[in-house]
């Protein structure tokens, strides 16, 4: 699963509000018919709930708040394509995007701040980097991601935690040796 074919099958159901979570059940990854294909996780840790930040679930919040509004212009006007599914990231009409959007939407939101390019699906390894430099565990790192096994993750971030040991053996910098210094005294 990408990040992207999970962010446009998440629906509403699958956020939680009072925990503070999302969960991570369904991925769209193809397009046949002008329909969107939904496919279940790759493995059984695959399909998890995720904390999210809380500045993250008010801003999801907001957007739900938004949501609903088009949703109801979208009913009114006869557009609303959607039935009773609630996708949270939609073009408009209730359809889930197409399974390439996020990528070339990043592409282009790229280009536009002229950023150093990277591809939507880095974001998930720069996001985990982040949380193992910053001290989360790396069993946290691989419950996040969804990996059936510690030695997945360990394998991937290697780098990151090779950097973490050298910060770490720098620490005992400040218990280097000094010299001793002997008073001198004089004889008598």
């Amino acid at each position: 699963m990408t990040l992207g074919s999970i962010t446009i099958a998440l629906e509403w159901t699958e956020v939680d509000f009072e925990k503070g979570a999302v969960a991570v059940e369904k991925s769209i990854s193809l397009t046949e018919n002008s329909q969107a294909v939904e496919k279940g996780p790759k493995s059984k840790s695959s399909k998890r709930w995720i904390d999210m930040p809380d500045w993250f679930m008010d801003e999801l919040r907001v957007h739900k708040r938004e949501w609903d509004l088009q949703r109801k212009k979208a009913i009114l006007a006869g557009e609303w394509l959607g039935g009773d599914r609630q996708y949270v990231f939609h073009g408009g009409y209730g359809k889930p995007y197409y399974h390439s959007y996020p990528s070339e939407w990043w592409i282009k939101f790229v280009k536009r701040h002229a950023l150093k390019s990277v591809r939507f699906h880095d974001l998930r390894h720069s996001s985990a980097t982040l949380l193992i430099e910053a001290g989360a565990s790396m069993k946290a790192v691989q419950k996040r991601l969804g990996h059936a096994k510690h030695q997945t993750t360990a394998d991937i971030y290697a780098h990151v935690t090779k950097k973490l040991s050298r910060d770490t053996a720098e620490k005992f910098d400040k218990f280097a040796p000094r010299p001793i210094s002997v008073p001198n005294s004089s004889p008598r």
